[in-house]
């Protein structure tokens, strides 16, 4: 992550975290919960929109800037995915195996406390500890609630005709994850409008800066086009542009071509207009 040659300063208030490299630190450790010890190779920059578990913070490897819980912070510098947020581009496969072993580490040891439950000097009348009988309470109530929720979601699920699949998307993870996680008092939902107009503009504007990066590397690498036909439950002729570099395709276009008489003169025509988009010096 650091330059080859500069040393990275170990965080304060703890120990170096060897690798067969060198060291992994950082510069500033804040007093966090033992059992999320990745806390501390980011910065916390404020509480997150809410308040609850959620936190701005910047990974201090990639300057990077998140919202979100400590599971997102361990999903970035893990290389976790299905968690909604973009893994650490500057963290390399040793350093990831010690942020894990620490993890894992933290894992154990919450694990461990967990089971050391100390034995009552005097049994109670019945022979039954009143803690056990509120925890088995608690757990039922618990349990119900979770049950209650899932209805719920099923008849979101249901009444919308969503396809079951929607289940397994990542970004539907991050949603249910990201309300359990936080307490967001009296939170109403963004309506229709909103997410068509405001929300809509927000992550289109966030894609494109996020593809501008990965447009750049065309100067250096080189792009190649790729392109198909299809045609849609309309019937109306489509024909894909897609761009294709370092292994990562990406979208540029797609064109109607009804009443259009698709031969060679005018798929050079759409051709050309791609190749002046991306750049012909790019192109190989």
């Amino acid at each position: 992550m650091a330059d080859k040659g500069k040393e990275i300063l170990p965080p304060t208030g703890s120990g170096n975290v060897e690798s067969s490299n060198g060291s992994v630190n950082t510069a500033t450790v804040e007093k966090d919960n033992p059992s999320q010890p990745l806390w501390r190779y980011v910065k916390k920059l404020s509480k997150g929109p809410g308040g609850g578990g959620n936190v701005m913070f910047s990974c201090k490897f990639c300057d990077m800037m998140f919202t979100g819980s400590y599971t997102r912070c361990k999903a970035h510098l893990l290389h976790i995915s299905g968690v909604g947020i973009r893994p650490c581009p500057k963290d390399t496969n040793e350093e990831i195996k010690i942020f894990k072993k620490e993890q894992d580490a933290a894992k154990t040891k919450k694990s461990s406390s967990r089971s050391s439950v100390s034995v009552p000097l005097y049994a109670t009348e019945g022979g039954e500890d009143p803690s056990k009988k509120r925890k088995t309470l608690a757990q039922a109530f618990n349990n119900m609630g979770r049950a209650e929720m899932d209805r719920r979601i099923g008849r979101f699920f249901f009444a919308s005709s969503l396809p079951f699949n929607v289940a397994r998307s990542p970004y539907w993870k991050d949603v249910v994850t990201g309300l359990a996680n936080c307490s967001l008092s009296g939170y109403v939902p963004p309506s229709s409008e909103k997410l068509r107009t405001v929300i809509l503009a927000e992550e289109k504007a966030n894609i494109e800066k996020l593809l501008e990066k990965k447009k750049f590397s065309w100067i250096q690498y080189g792009v190649s086009i790729v392109s198909d036909g299809w045609t849609d439950i309309q019937r109306r002729p489509l024909i894909n542009f897609i761009a294709y570099s370092l292994d990562e395709p990406i979208f540029l276009k797609c064109v109607d071509a009804s009443g259009e008489y698709k031969d060679a003169e005018f798929l050079k025509g759409l051709f050309i207009e791609v190749l002046k988009e991306v750049g012909e010096d790019n192109v190989v």
